[in-house]
């Protein structure tokens, strides 16, 4: 958190970090983490990197909730958005509707008229590219009112031009809360101003994690 600024929180705001102590977690025989921890505050944005299979995608899944962690606590906010790997796109149903099943018509229209894909609006998610596609599936995470935003490779299939965009309106909407991004690709991280961590360094060495991450999330 900001320098000065109490992690307690007045009466009825939602709390909004992110965090993860001591973590271990195994599919079956093989353990992915072991004494994992990290904390990432608001304002905060951390981009997990590092080989298939290191863990980063579990680390995304145990803070969506959608996994639990064999050792160690996870706390997360309640209403906290989210982009897979996958679209994850309805069959049915065209591209404004896509995007307003996690808000408000006019919030959906809004976010095509800023990424300039108005003009799509009423097409069928089968007539869009993968790039197209894409883009509908992050718009539709930005559509939600969130209190922290997980993207797992959001910027897949998406040209340099049109990245440069999502990343503004991620932004726009997260600036100021916990952003925890997964990718490959060092630009993205650089896009989003975001902190990067390796898994393969830290995976069995927490500390190194909080190391990293900017000391206004340490206070």
């Amino acid at each position: 958190m900001r320098e000065g600024a109490s992690r307690k929180k007045a009466k009825g705001v939602r709390k909004t970090a992110i965090e993860l102590n001591n973590v271990s977690f195994s599919y079956g025989e093989r353990q992915v983490l072991d004494g994992f921890s990290l904390y990432i505050g608001e304002g905060d944005r951390v981009c997990l990197t590092g080989a298939s299979g290191c863990g980063k995608t579990t680390v995304l899944r145990l803070v969506l909730g959608l996994i639990k962690p064999s050792v160690g606590t996870v706390k997360s906010p309640k209403r906290i958005s989210a982009v897979f790997q996958e679209d994850r796109l309805f069959k049915t149903g065209d591209v404004l509707r896509q995007i307003s099943v996690t808000g408000t018509y006019d919030g959906a229209r809004e976010l095509l008229g800023k990424a300039g894909m108005s003009e799509i609006a009423h097409m069928h998610i089968d007539e869009l590219s993968g790039g197209m596609r894409r883009r509908v599936a992050l718009l539709r995470a930005l559509n939600f009112d969130a209190d922290a935003i997980v993207l797992d490779e959001p910027f897949n299939g998406i040209d340099e031009k049109n990245r440069e965009i999502a990343a503004r309106l991620i932004l726009e909407k997260f600036g100021d809360k916990p952003i925890l991004l997964i990718s490959h690709i060092a630009d993205d991280a650089k896009l989003l101003e975001a902190v990067s961590v390796d898994m393969e360094q830290i995976q069995t060495h927490s500390e190194q994690v909080r190391s990293q991450v900017p000391a206004k999330s340490q206070e």
